[in-house]
This record gives C-alpha cells, structure tokens and sequence, in this order.
C-alpha cells in the first residue's frame, strides 16, 4: 500500500473510484467535478490524497483536505482508511498547516 498526493493525471482514477461510492461521496463528488484536483486555496478545491495497491495502478481510498479545513475521506476498508488518515495527519502536522490534530 502507498498513499500519495493525487495529480492531474489522476483525476479520472480519483473520480472513476468516488463515482463507485456517490452516495457515500457526494460532496467529494461534486467538489472535485466543480474545482478539479489541484489545490490553489480557492472554493471547493482540496488536496487530494490516495491510498493505491502496491503496483500503483488501483486506487483503494481517497482523503481530502479541503479550502475551509473540512477533512472528508471514504476507502475500501479500515485499514485503508487509518493510512490516509495517519498520512495527513503526519503531513499536516508542519507549522502552515491548516487545521490543529489534537
């Protein structure tokens, strides 16, 4: 298992994997169709982060972290689920960081 910042390139992945769960997903739907994947702090947009198999090619989770601090995730189990969660956390845990784990 890896997780990674998720780029343009991965978009269709990110959004053929949300589109499975609509209904868990809506709002990570809908985000991502309004502002795309890259994060430049406007409405909507987030960085998105994904937990893939070992050989890079399925997508098992997404997490993001959104312009407002919102955090919003869905994957395919828990354990999944506790990478992308400990992921951000360690990413976010530097001084610009945007939202206060605690």
């Amino acid at each position: 298992m890896k997780v990674r910042a998720l780029k343009i390139e991965d978009r269709q992945k990110c959004e053929d994997y949300l589109s499975l769960h609509q209904s868990q997903c809506m709002f990570m739907c809908s985000n991502l169709k309004i502002a795309g994947i890259e994060y430049k702090g406007m409405d909507y947009e987030g960085e998105y982060f994904g937990c893939f198999n070992s050989c890079l090619e399925q997508l098992n989770g997404v997490i993001v972290h959104y312009w407002n601090g919102n955090i919003m995730m869905h994957a395919s189990n828990q354990i999944i689920l506790n990478h992308l969660v400990l992921h951000l956390k360690k990413k976010d845990q530097a001084p610009y960081s945007r939202y206060s784990w605690t």
